[in-house]
């Protein structure tokens, strides 16, 4: 627990740094992860700024994603700000306040229990060769947001006020049952619409993921020489049949599962390494290092490396 309030404290410190710190870590996370239609991973990640706690504001949502190809090329890496129109939002409590008063608005803030800082719902699909992502923020009755990125990674989005769909205030009471309302919706906009079902695990007490075909296991760091590193999150390896390699860094997972995608008998996995410390005193530098593993082989195809932006074999 002292590792996890570590991170988010940094992670905090990274964001605030623009107003109050000279500088802060460098801090790269990826929240969600997929293989896109055309055999892509895209990875997925929200940076909520102060402005959306700043009544009167113009205010936004940074969405970032970045696609590699199936062998380890980079393809888009980028980022789209998306707007959200109104009063005011608390991304430490995932909590709207809209201009115009609404009955519902205490019903569903009600309705909706959400650990603090998770504010950010992903909902992926496939639309033919595209990928669908239908977002929301927690706690926020009254905004959605319908985004396309194509096969070659560009990307559209729209915003939609879902009190001007019909039916809406029947349609959901909190951020669940907005879930199920807002695919309906999304099936109606995008033809041949699916679901993306990412791959099942079970826990053990130790933390491991069984994935069934594979197991991502904890393993202690191997490279804890001075005292100053003892606090390092703990490494993990994939564990095959009869065999086992070591990935060079750590899960994030405080609320959503590991970053992990099987295409076949390939597996892509996201971990994150911390091993360096670019602005001494206020946190750790964090990158993610993203995996190719033959899992019927027990090999490492290649890793992409996101801080020095190589590819390995």
């Amino acid at each position: 627990m002292k590792k996890i309030i570590s991170f988010i404290v940094g992670l905090f410190i990274s964001q605030l740094s623009v107003f109050s710190q000279p500088c802060g870590p460098d801090v790269r996370v990826f929240d969600q992860q997929m293989i896109t239609p055309s055999g892509d991973i895209l990875l997925l990640s929200t940076w909520l700024g102060g402005e959306l706690m700043m009544a009167g504001e113009p205010k936004g949502i940074t969405l970032n994603y970045t696609l590699v190809t199936s062998i380890g090329e980079l393809k888009k890496d980028t980022s789209i700000y998306l707007d959200w129109p109104d009063y005011y939002y608390d991304f430490m409590s995932c909590n709207a306040s809209y201009l115009s008063k609404n009955e519902m608005d205490e019903i569903y803030s009600k309705g909706t229990t959400t650990p603090e800082g998770n504010c950010p719902t992903y909902m992926l699909y496939s639309a033919r060769e595209n990928v669908v992502i239908g977002y929301f923020l927690k706690g926020d009755r009254k905004y959605a947001y319908d985004l396309l990125i194509d096969p070659n990674g560009n990307s559209s989005w729209k915003m939609h006020d879902l009190d001007s769909l019909q039916k809406a205030r029947e349609g959901f009471t909190d951020d669940n049952s907005k879930m199920v309302f807002w695919e309906k919706n999304l099936q109606k906009m995008n033809d041949s619409m699916l679901a993306l079902n990412l791959p099942s695990y079970t826990q053990d007490v130790s933390g491991n993921y069984d994935f069934k075909a594979f197991k991502l296991e904890r393993i202690q760091p191997s490279n804890v020489v001075h005292e100053k590193d003892s606090d390092k999150q703990d490494r993990w390896q994939v564990q095959g049949s009869g065999w086992h390699i070591p990935l060079e860094g750590y899960l994030i997972h405080m609320y959503n599962q590991p970053l992990v995608s099987i295409n076949k008998n390939l597996l892509y996995i996201t971990v994150f390494n911390d091993d360096k410390e670019s602005c001494p005193g206020y946190g750790r530098d964090v990158y993610p290092i993203l995996y190719c593993i033959d899992l019927k082989n027990g090999k490492m195809l290649w890793n992409y490396d996101f801080r020095r932006s190589i590819r390995k074999f």
